[in-house]
């Protein structure tokens, strides 16, 4: 597009014997400048914002990891998976295996819980997950969320979640 307009302005330029030649390309210039753009029109869509509004209505799988802030040695683990249903209200399912090898048993336990956004604090009223969980990382698809970093030295929670409504 701007190789065609620097023809036109060449020609024009050269030729320009005349008044007529001037306003013809005055006309030219209102009708391709307006068309020429300055943004791409291939921009990502804004990053989601962290609030009740956007957890609303969603349902969410993924892992609850607990470990030691000292040493960051892994000592829980449950499968997990969440419905935020409205604005304050949930409901959360989680499944752990306890046991190794052949004496491995999954216990599965569903509970509800409330629920309130403030900025990047997620605070979680329930038996297994309540807490201020703070914001790590967000997008569209996925939710990672801390619990437990003010104190190094005590169990600290990590929430992975990946969107699947």
């Amino acid at each position: 597009m701007k190789m065609f307009i620097c023809r036109i302005l060449t020609t024009f330029c050269m030729n320009m014997r005349s008044v007529k030649n001037v306003r013809m390309l005055l006309v030219v210039l209102f009708c391709v400048v307006p068309f020429c753009s300055c943004s791409d029109d291939h921009d990502e869509p804004p990053a989601p914002q962290f609030s009740a509004e956007f957890l609303k209505q969603t349902a969410w799988k993924g892992e609850l990891i607990y470990f030691s802030g000292e040493t960051g040695e892994v000592f829980s683990r449950y499968r997990i998976g969440i419905l935020f249903a409205t604005d304050t209200q949930g409901r959360c399912g989680y499944l752990t295996t306890i046991g190794s090898g052949d004496e491995k048993e999954d216990y599965e336990d569903v509970e509800g819980f409330t629920y309130a956004v403030d900025d990047k604090l997620l605070t979680i009223k329930s038996s297994k997950i309540s807490g201020w969980w703070l914001l790590e990382e967000l997008t569209k698809d996925r939710i990672v969320l801390i619990n437990g970093p003010q104190q190094q030295l005590d169990a600290q929670g990590k929430l992975v979640l990946d969107r699947v409504y």
